[in-house]
């Protein structure tokens, strides 16, 4: 079973053939404790930026593995999510966002 490190050393990918069912299997597993730490700080001192005369708030940072855990409960595939257009992505985001399990990942208080 070997095992991949993502750049930051953060993700790991391992895989594993069932010969049972003869098919492959790829686990992430992820420590999600510093983004969680990040997030709690930025809802104490939120984030914003200017470009080109808009404002922009920093509202979440979500690890790599609950993207997927997310997609893996709506039944949908990764690629899936690369292929929903701008407002359908914000959605389906907003959604997890906006549950009360998953407010340790909002990086604003209240709801997105």
């Amino acid at each position: 079973m070997p095992a991949l490190y993502g750049p930051t050393g953060q993700i790991i990918k391992k895989f594993f053939y069932d010969a049972t069912h003869k098919r492959s299997i790829i686990k992430f597993t992820q420590d999600i404790e510093p983004i969680v730490e990040r997030n709690k700080a930025r809802q104490k001192n939120p984030v914003s930026y200017t470009k080109k005369g808009q404002t922009f708030h920093h509202v979440a940072e979500v690890p790599f593995t609950m993207i997927y855990k997310w997609l893996a409960e709506d039944g949908l595939e990764p690629r899936r999510l690369f292929r929903m257009g701008k407002e359908d992505k914000n959605r389906w985001l907003a959604k997890h966002l906006n549950d009360n399990d998953n407010k340790y990942l909002r990086s604003v208080t209240g709801r997105i």
